[in-house]
């Protein structure tokens, strides 16, 4: 008895080989994850959980205190650097007589905003927005294009 192999039985082999690798794998992918699958067996999504507050509390009482002291020192600094700034004697009543009724100055991660409102009802002038540039600059040592001016009419 001789058996003939031809090109079609080599054909129908090899699908049949791949028919059954691929069915393997995706018997093998869509079978859920064991840790997964005895995780979601232990607990259940929205259930209360008990948590340990005795080491956060002290924690959390000295974080805040600590914070509340630094703040206060930051304040007590600036206004000790204000209250120096306007009984220095070298500056003259001029200088310290400004042409703005108000102004205000946020400064945020490496760039600083001032709203000033003049006194006049005129917007400010290059004179103006060039000083306001140069006392930021010294103060925080910005560069001029991180600073921004708004004049508040």
């Amino acid at each position: 008895m001789c058996i003939v192999i031809n090109r079609r039985h080599i054909i129908v082999a090899s699908l049949v080989v791949v028919l059954a690798v691929a069915i393997f794998l995706n018997w093998k992918f869509s079978q859920p994850n064991n840790m997964v699958a005895s995780a979601n067996a232990s607990t259940n999504l929205g259930d209360a959980v008990g948590v340990d507050t005795q080491n956060v509390s002290g924690i959390s009482t000295d974080f805040f205190a600590e914070a509340r002291l630094s703040r206060s020192q930051v304040q007590d600094e600036a206004e000790e650097t204000l209250k120096t700034v306007t009984s220095n004697s070298a500056a003259t009543d001029a200088e310290r007589a400004q042409a703005f009724t108000e102004c205000v100055c946020l400064i945020n991660d490496g760039s600083a905003s001032i709203v000033v409102k003049p006194k006049t009802d005129n917007s400010l002038s290059a004179n103006d927005v060039a000083q306001i540039d140069d006392i930021v600059i010294s103060e925080t040592k910005f560069s001029a294009n991180n600073i921004k001016i708004i004049s508040e009419n």
